[in-house]
């Protein structure tokens, strides 16, 4: 089964196609200025590539995060477009898996002094404190593991200090999209496949009774000034 497989979580534009379960091709971008931009061109340089069209493909698979608010919304409906542009179904794994490998956890920067930290025998990821993290991976019995990503180089020091694993090869800690493949769930519906979101969005806690209705302000024109032409105070 070949598959088309993008995470954009993370600054990293993750994306493969897989034959089997095995990658054909991996493009791994550091996207400091947003994926947006870049997902759909490096799409068709891949399928060009190995000589594959969309059509030669026989579904999607896409990273759910959780990640960056934005950025897992740009791969999500990236693929949902193209799933429903060629009628091919479409998976969803979390992203995540992008880094596991022989036991090790995943652990994401979330910003704001926290992580996004998963294992893939956990129900669900955790947004934590590292303090928190390293209080839990000892309880459950994980003392010494390999953590990987972004957020385990963030706080290295800290990680390291408590036992954990952090390896100095920076080729590591990328998350690589070809992996996703290994965590899929049942191929989804376009409408149900969600952003895994495990902390409220700055919106949510700006706004919480909802944002302000545009049709209530003035005109751009117009803000800041009174019906007279005299400014407001």
């Amino acid at each position: 089964m070949k598959l088309l497989c993008a995470d954009t979580a993370t600054q990293i534009e993750a994306l493969a196609i897989t034959l089997d379960g095995q990658p054909l091709i991996e493009h791994n971008l550091r996207a400091d200025k947003g994926h947006g931009p870049s997902i759909l061109g490096d799409i068709d340089w891949m399928l060009r590539a190995v000589k594959l069209s969309l059509d030669d493909l026989d579904g999607f698979v896409c990273g759910r995060g959780p990640g960056s608010f934005t950025g897992l919304r740009i791969s999500l409906a990236t693929l949902k477009g193209l799933a429903m542009a060629t009628g091919k179904p479409i998976y969803g794994a979390r992203t995540g898996a992008t880094l596991w490998r022989a036991g090790a956890l995943s652990v994401l920067d979330a910003r704001r002094g926290e992580v996004y930290a998963d294992h893939p025998a956990w129900a669900a990821p955790c947004c934590c404190r590292p303090s928190a993290l390293i209080e839990r991976l000892i309880a459950e019995g994980r003392a010494g593991a390999t953590l990987l990503g972004d957020g385990a180089l963030a706080y290295a020091d800290q990680l390291r200090a408590a036992g954990f694993e952090i390896p100095t090869a920076l080729s590591d800690h990328i998350p690589r999209a070809a992996r996703l493949v290994d965590h899929l769930g049942d191929a989804r519906l376009l409408a149900t496949l969600e952003p895994l979101y495990i902390r409220r969005a700055d919106a949510e806690i700006n706004y919480p009774e909802g944002f302000p209705d545009a049709t209530e302000q003035a005109p751009r024109g117009q803000r800041g000034h009174r019906s007279n032409g005299q400014p407001t105070s």
